[in-house]
Order: C-alpha cells, then structure tokens, then sequence
C-alpha cells in the first residue's frame, strides 16, 4: 500500500474516533452533575444546613482527599467553592448568586440572622445585573468639588467648631473608619484642608450672615470683657457683646478673641479693644456700659477709652467678703480647714473610707469642697460641707493617728459656724445675677439694699459676727460709687417693671433724665411690635426660681389696683412716663423683656430707652464662660494653635446655633 493510501487510513480512522467521542460526550454530558455528586461525602460531624447543598471529594476507597478538603463541591452545579476553616459564608453566597431557589429554601435554616436579614432572604432573588453605571457610582467615591462631599465637609466642620475638638480629629484612624462606614464614598480632607478652608468659611459665613445683620439691627449694646491666659501660657484678651433684639429677647455674640503680646497695660489692652470694634465696623457709641473686674489695668484701660464701666457685682461681694474673713481669728481656722481638705483631696485612701463612714453614719455621700481663690463663693461651700460631714470626718482621721492634728477643734468649728451664719444670705446673689438670657442690672439697687439689710448688726449677733458684718458692708458700700454708674443702674431699675421708682433715692433727678433721652426718641417711627398687646399676668403655678425667687422674697407683690389709660403715639412724653409710674407693678416673677414685648405699645419712647439699658450685664460671668470654652480650645494638646485659628473655633463655639 502506498504512503498516500496509508494517510488516508488513519486519517479516517482518527475521524472515526473523534466522531465517537463527541457522541458519547453528548449522550453522557446530563449525567456529569450525578456522577459528580456521586463522589462527594458530607462533612464529618458538620451541622450546618449548607452541607446539604455541598460535598468534600473522596478518592476510590472512600476517603476524603485532604488537598480539597477546603473546597468543598456544590452538589448542584459542580463548582469549587473556598471554605478554610470550615467556614459556611461563601456557602451561602455561593447558592444566593448561582442557586437562588435553593437558597431560598434554606435561608430560614440559617443560625445566626437577623429577622430582618431572614425576611429580605426569602423573598425572590433579583438575578439582574447592576448597569455598568450604577457599578461605577456605587464603587467611586464623591469628588472634592461635588455637593455631596461640600455638604459632608460642613457638617465635619460644624462638629468640630461646635463641640470643641481638634482639627487633628479628621486624622486619627478612629474617626476615619467611623466616617467610611457611615458614607464609604466619603472621603475626608486632611487637618489643613479644615484649618486651611473650612473653619475660615464657616467663619465668615456665621460672621455675614447672623453676627453683622444683628449687629446691624440693634442700636445699642453693652460689653463684658476679661483678660486670660491659655495652657501654653499665652495671653488673650475676648470681647463679648450683648442687646436686645427686636423679638425682645437678650442675646450676645463673642466678637473676638486677641493675642495681646504686649505688656497688659491699660493702653495696650485699649488698644486691643478698639481694633476688635473696628474689625467689626461697630461705633463705640453703640456701647453703653461695659462690665468688668477691677483689675487696676483694665480700669486703666476704659479710663483711656472714655466708656463707662460697671464694676462686676460678683467680683465686688467677693472681695468684701474675703476682707470680712481675713479677720485673724477666722483667717487662721479657715487656713486649718483648707489644710484638712487637701488631704482628703490627695489621697483616694481618705475618700473612699469617708464614703463608709458616710454610710454608717447616715451622712449624704458628698465630698469635701476645696476653696479656690478664682471662684466665687467657693469659701462658703468648703465650710458648710466640712460642718455638714463633721462625724465622718472625725471618725477617719480617728483611725490614721498620723493626720489627727489636722483635724480642726471645737472652738474651729464655732468660727465656721459663725461665718456660715453671714455668709449664707450672701451665698446664692452672685449666682442669680450671672445670667446671660435674662435682666440683671436692674436688680443692682435691689440687691444692694438687700445686702446691706443682711449684714445689718443686730443685738444677739457674737462680737466675731459683728465686726465680719462690719469689714464686709463697709467694703461693700465703697463700690460702684460714681456719679454716671449709680445713674446707669437708678435709670435701669426704673425701666424695669418690677421695680420703676420704687428704690430710686433721687427720684426726680431720674425721672428728669429719663424724660430728657425720651424726647427725641417720640417723633422716631419705630416698627410695630411683633405681638398685641395683651394682659400680663404673672403665672401663678409657676415656682420662682433663682433671681425672681430672691426678689420675691425681698419685694412681696404688689396688690395696689392701677388704671388700664391707654394712650396714642401723639402724646406727649410726660403722659407716657406718669402712666408708666401708674400701671400696675407686675410680679417679681415676670420676665422684664417679656412684659415690655407685650406693652411695648402702650409706652413706645420707654420702650425704646429700655432696650438701651436693660442690656448691660450685672457681672463679668458672661467674658469668664467664653475663655472657660476658650481653655477646651486651647488645650495642652493644641499647644501650637495659630491665634487667628483659635478667635475663629472660640468664636465659632460661642455663636454656632
């Protein structure tokens, strides 16, 4: 046979074999997945429902192949899955992509879901594929310039400015995964991108448009300011206004906060507060009083200005208070208690045996109080705490001979009780002008004739009670003396309703001047007043609470009837004032801005003049609170703050709604 007759042949032949091939290929290709199946063993001791579905492969005597005993086989469709460890999550992803009536049957079996996962599991699976677009938007994340990650971006700047923390806090791997679960598309910008951009923009947005337009709004202001020194020992200075606004309600704005690097001269600090107001384009004339401690610098400093200044009321009974207990005696048992204070507060030993004593006593579980020169009041709290803890304190230095001589002795504890005794009536008047929502000024006269009817010696006080009375009124009567401040609190009380001319000592030298500032406001055409005017009516189921609760105790209600004479926008002055001194005085519980929304009608010209100054602080509570915020902004952890970065986060804390 020839070599061409021989290819032939085995060219045919091998067609022959491949013809049969895939004809049994085909005949046999349904009975892969069983023969397949067929091969496969459950896990030994599994209990998962998912073995049901899934197979190890075993060799020709029936034992299981240990290099794919992590890949179990779908019984279904023949297929690999990965399952180290003994894992049954992909699994059940397995039958949930590939298998969805099969996974449907077993989701209920599943341990461990949710009702919620289990509800949405059984429900038919959505085989369709995601476009190639919705792949795109739901894997990208949002570009820097895009709304959403502006939007984002503000709300980490709000929370930054508003609680106080760290611009660091975008950098810390904590707040990172937080951020990407809540948005994974979200990517933050670095600390600079915030310090850089974001906090100067939210500056300047609080700034434009809700400082400034109210600013603009007001035609009068007062100011409380105070000088203070941060962690790393740098000194600022902060400025805070404060008015009434159209809707009668007080509001104030911190306008800034300066690094005065200069010596705290009364010039220098001059100097700082004019540049704040011309950075706010504000006219000092605006400003009506401001109040501040009595720092001889700073007395200096508003000396140079020109401004009228009232002296803090919190800071005048401090100081004639602590003249009055720096008698000998008294001085040297309050030393003593001092010193047995701080033991307790150095050794958790102490504290945690005088909360058992406390127990076994019956005493209130409280600890013992620590006098701070900076803090008002705080001398009173240390003594009537030790007094009140006096047997639990006794009993545990009883048990530590070492510290028994630092417990003070009988005769101690009678000058304590003497000192408590004067000032508990003092004790809560600094606190209840400290506000910064509601009239205080007004109150100045009144609480002045209330301490000095308090401190009044009478015959069954002991000679230690007289003379503290003594030092402290006397101390206390050599404040705020001058001519132009007892007018500014004479001209308050009598635009407050509760008290009009009722603790006026010059009465018509002050009615005189009140008529004097009216005239000109009587042909000025103001807005009508928000609300109608309608009868005010102190409300009875109401308890009164610090200031109005004190000044009902020292002004009973008055129960004189009063005539309801209306009057018209053309009468003259004098009309509006006598009617004024006519209507009925309200109760000390009223709200003097709430009464004057109500009757700002019926006296347009007292109105106006009450906004002018029923503003002005009582004390310098308001400037202390903004560099207490100040200190959580410049913490020992932000050492390095720029100043311009720090006026805007401590302004920003302050004014942020």
């Amino acid at each position: 046979m020839g070599q061409s007759s021989k290819s032939n042949i085995c060219a045919c032949a091998l067609h022959g074999h491949i013809f049969r091939s895939v004809n049994t290929k085909m005949a046999t290709g349904n009975s892969d997945c069983a023969s397949t199946s067929a091969n496969l063993v459950r896990k030994h001791k599994a209990k998962s429902p998912a073995w049901d579905y899934f197979g190890l492969r075993v060799d020709l005597e029936g034992r299981v192949v240990k290099s794919t005993a992590d890949q179990p086989v779908c019984k279904t469709c023949g297929k690999a899955v990965p399952s180290k460890g003994g894992s049954t999550t992909n699994l059940y992803t397995h039958l949930e992509d590939h298998h969805p009536e099969l996974y449907n049957e077993v989701a209920p079996k599943i341990p461990k879901r949710s009702k919620a996962t289990a509800s949405v599991s059984v429900q038919p699976h959505d085989t369709s594929q995601p476009t190639l677009f919705q792949t795109i938007e739901r894997s990208s994340v949002y570009a820097p310039n895009s709304s959403q990650a502006q939007e984002l971006n503000r709300a980490v700047t709000y929370f930054l400015a508003k609680d106080m923390q760290p611009i660091a806090t975008v950098d810390k791997p904590g707040f990172q995964h937080m951020v990407s679960r809540l948005n994974p598309r979200y990517q933050i910008p670095s600390r600079n991108h915030f310090a850089n951009y974001e906090i100067p923009r939210l500056y300047n947005q609080v700034r434009d448009n809700v400082v400034k337009p109210s600013l603009a709004e007001v035609h009068y202001v007062s100011a409380t300011t105070d000088l203070w020194t941060s962690s790393s020992t740098d000194p600022y200075i902060s400025l805070t206004v404060h008015f009434i606004a159209n809707d009668w309600s007080l509001k104030s704005f911190c306008l800034g906060t300066v690094y005065i690097s200069a010596d705290h001269t009364g010039q220098n600090i001059a100097e700082a507060i004019t540049d704040i107001l011309d950075n706010w384009e504000l006219p000092p004339d605006k400003v009506v009083a401001t109040t501040t401690d009595n720092g001889s610098n700073v007395i200096a400093a508003f000396s140079d200005l020109g401004w009228l200044r009232v002296s803090c009321f919190g800071h005048n009974l401090d100081l004639a208070i602590n003249k009055g207990i720096s008698i000998t005696r008294v001085e040297r048992a309050i030393t003593k208690c001092k010193s047995l204070v701080q033991v307790f507060h150095r050794s958790w030993k102490k504290n945690r045996d005088l909360r058992l004593k406390q127990e076994v006593l019956g005493l209130p579980q409280h600890k013992l109080i620590n006098s701070v020169a900076t803090r008002w009041g705080s001398t009173y709290d240390m003594l009537a705490r030790v007094v009140e803890q006096q047997q639990a304190i006794s009993a545990v230095l009883a048990e530590d001979r070492k510290d028994w001589h630092r417990m003070p002795t009988d005769s101690d504890f009678t000058i304590f009780e003497s000192v408590i005794e004067v000032l508990k009536p003092l004790s809560f008047l600094t606190d209840a002008l400290s506000g910064e929502k509601q009239v205080t000024v007004s109150a100045i006269l009144t609480i002045y004739k209330h301490v000095k009817e308090v401190l009044v010696v009478s015959e069954g006080d002991s000679r230690m009670v007289s003379e503290m009375k003594r030092v402290i009124s006397n101390d206390f009567a050599q404040r705020n003396t001058s001519p132009e401040v007892q007018q500014l609190l004479s001209m308050a009380s009598f635009l407050d309703p509760r008290f009009r001319d009722k603790y006026l000592e010059e009465k018509e030298e002050i009615v005189s001047a009140i008529r004097s500032e009216c005239i000109p406001l009587v042909s000025v055409t103001d807005p009508p007043c928000e609300i109608e005017r309608a009868e005010m009516e102190p409300p009875v189921s109401k308890r009164p609470k610090g200031l109005a609760a004190i000044l009902r105790h020292i002004t009973p209600p008055n129960q004189e009837p009063g005539s309801s004479c209306l009057l018209t926008p053309e009468q003259k002055i004098d009309s509006e004032i006598a009617s004024y001194l006519d209507f009925p005085r309200t109760d000390s519980n009223v709200d003097p801005l709430e009464w004057w929304r109500k009757e700002c009608s019926r006296f347009p010209a007292l109105a106006q003049l009450s906004k002018k100054y029923l503003c002005v602080c009582a004390t310098s509570v308001p400037s202390e609170r903004v560099f207490s915020r100040s200190g959580y902004v410049a913490n020992p952890l932000r050492s390095r703050l720029r100043p311009d970065i720090l006026d805007k986060l401590v302004f920003l804390s302050v004014n942020l709604q």
